[in-house]
């Protein structure tokens, strides 16, 4: 759902208390894979977009997760300037997103 040019994610209430770290780790992640891409680090570049596709899904930002697997077949390609611009999509989404927890059930 779009909400002035945001987006909900829906994330499971079990997750509240580590939200915020992910967050904050994810922006952490994203920079450190701007400068690795300046620097052509494509094994860098390698190992944090495959974290950050299974990463992201866990916590429910199935549209962040899905731009991680673009990047990581961008990684692959070594297409570094598509892959500053799928980091830069990427760091638009989170900062666009607008978390709403609910109880999953199994």
């Amino acid at each position: 759902m779009k909400i002035n040019n945001k987006h909900v994610v829906y994330v499971d209430l079990a997750l509240q208390p580590l939200i915020t770290f992910f967050i904050e780790e994810t922006k952490k992640d994203l920079e450190t894979l701007f400068q690795a891409n300046k620097k052509k680090d494509f094994k860098t570049l390698k190992i944090l977009s495959h974290n950050l596709v299974g990463e992201c899904e866990s916590y429910g930002f199935r549209e962040l997760g899905q731009l991680a697997l673009h990047l990581e077949r961008q990684v692959k390609k070594q297409e570094t300037h598509q892959i500053d611009i799928t980091i830069s999509k990427m760091n638009n989404n989170l900062n666009q997103a607008i978390i709403k927890f609910e109880e999953r059930t199994t």
